[in-house]
């Protein structure tokens, strides 16, 4: 599952060129990562043995931070623009090839983009996000 949200979110036009880390997000600006979020997997069970899923997760990227109004508002507002995209994705049944008997049924942010560790001159931002899928 991992693997295909990489790949997925490597596509994405916003984050052109993009190296997509898995659980590790490096200290250096233009860094982003997919981390699992600890969550139910199970939605509900058919009475055919398949199942409606979820895999929560959060995107999270580091960029430059300052003093700069307008640098800190172009980062939340690529917050804003990767939560559009993973909406419009979603909309038009844009998804992740899950393969294995596991088909993706939309991805929806649960979380809008914010700050989520300012400790450096590189800050954390995360958005949070939830891919609900069918596994027979």
């Amino acid at each position: 599952m991992i693997k295909e949200l990489q790949e997925f979110f490597e596509k994405c036009p916003l984050l052109s060129n993009a190296c997509m880390n898995v659980d590790f997000l490096p200290e250096h600006e233009d860094s982003y990562t997919i981390e699992t979020v600890p969550c139910e997997p199970v939605l509900h069970r058919y009475y055919t043995g398949g199942s409606l899923r979820q895999y929560c997760f959060v995107l999270a990227f580091r960029k430059a931070y300052g003093g700069s109004p307008g640098e800190n508002m172009r980062n939340e507002q690529l917050c804003e623009e990767l939560a559009e995209w993973a909406e419009e994705c979603s909309d038009n049944a844009v998804l992740p090839n899950l393969g294995n008997g596991r088909t993706a049924q939309r991805l929806c942010v649960t979380s809008g983009g914010y700050m989520f560790d300012e400790s450096s001159n590189h800050a954390r931002y995360q958005i949070g996000l939830q891919l609900i899928y069918t596994q027979m």
